[in-house]
């Protein structure tokens, strides 16, 4: 009887234990699809917000030209941060810190919002799948890498012109705070329209 019970309560530990180390599949599904959607849905409201950023000097940018000190660093810019983060608070809490710090130093988070701030578009996101999490065999790591592709379907402003354009990436998640959250996000290929 002893040695039942002991069988029985090894079994609960180990269940336990490779249980905690998982993150769930369809939530980190859920964050992970919902980032994708959020940081490539562009609207007109947020081509409005991107074409204040012309003309602006992003904070702690390298610049040169005439009379600038070689490698020299601009001065905080409180007006384009401001901006950036309005154009970001969709995605800011869904990522972890350094997550989004990359992504802006990539600029991952404004090409869509580029494209169709340039060709007076907005965008949405159609047909995106996410591929099987490159870990899923290893149960000692806690997080999940998707890679993913998407059509971004991009439709001018007065809804006379079409066009679509795929993206492909990776996506990885973790667990932080007891919240699931982006902590590393690429693109691989970027959207190709006739514009």
């Amino acid at each position: 009887m002893k040695r039942i019970c002991y069988v029985v309560i090894v079994i609960l530990i180990i269940t336990v234990a490779l249980g905690c180390s998982n993150l769930n599949k369809n939530d980190t599904e859920k964050v992970a699809q919902k980032f994708i959607k959020d940081i490539h849905t562009v609207d007109d409201m947020k081509v409005v917000e991107y074409r204040k950023l012309e003309g602006l000097i992003p904070p702690e940018a390298n610049i040169l030209g005439n009379g600038v000190p070689k490698l020299s660093i601009t001065e905080a810019n409180e007006e384009y941060t401001e901006i950036l983060d309005s154009l970001d608070q969709n995605i800011q809490g869904l990522m972890t810190e350094k997550g989004y710090e990359r992504v802006v130093s990539n600029r991952f988070n404004l090409i869509t919002t580029r494209i169709c701030a340039e060709n007076d578009y907005n965008s949405l996101v159609t047909n995106l799948t996410l591929a099987e999490d490159l870990y899923e065999d290893d149960k000692d790591i806690d997080k999940v890498r998707y890679f993913y592709k998407a059509t971004l379907k991009f439709i001018s402003s007065d809804g006379l012109k079409e066009e679509e354009g795929l993206i492909k990436g990776n996506i990885e998640l973790i667990e932080e705070d007891g919240q699931l959250k982006v902590s590393l996000y690429t693109i691989t290929e970027y959207p190709k329209l006739t514009y």
